[in-house]
């Protein structure tokens, strides 16, 4: 990171269930998008690819744990969603 000049963000996690799925995502970033040859140290460009990469694992592509449902298809079935902003880290 010190490459790229790039700061390590930490959130806080409260709960250990929480904790498995944002580090699940994070493996899965790594190795269907990073590990791929997806990474470049330009961050405009990397953080371009990654939306892409991301528009395309969330609304188009079926996931088999899912029911081969789109993940976008599964929260728009379910009545609870959450309300809290995408980008707020506060629970």
């Amino acid at each position: 990171m010190s490459t790229a000049k790039l700061k390590a963000l930490t959130i806080q996690i409260s709960t250990t269930k929480k904790l498995f799925y944002n580090e699940r995502f994070n493996r899965t970033i790594q190795e269907e998008f990073v590990d791929l040859g997806n990474f470049t140290i330009e961050v405009p460009k990397f953080n371009e690819k990654l939306a892409g990469w991301l528009i395309e694992y969330n609304f188009k592509r079926p996931h088999q744990a899912l029911g081969y449902q789109t993940p976008i298809a599964v929260a728009c079935q379910n009545p609870h969603l959450s309300t809290m902003c995408p980008s707020s880290t506060r629970t």
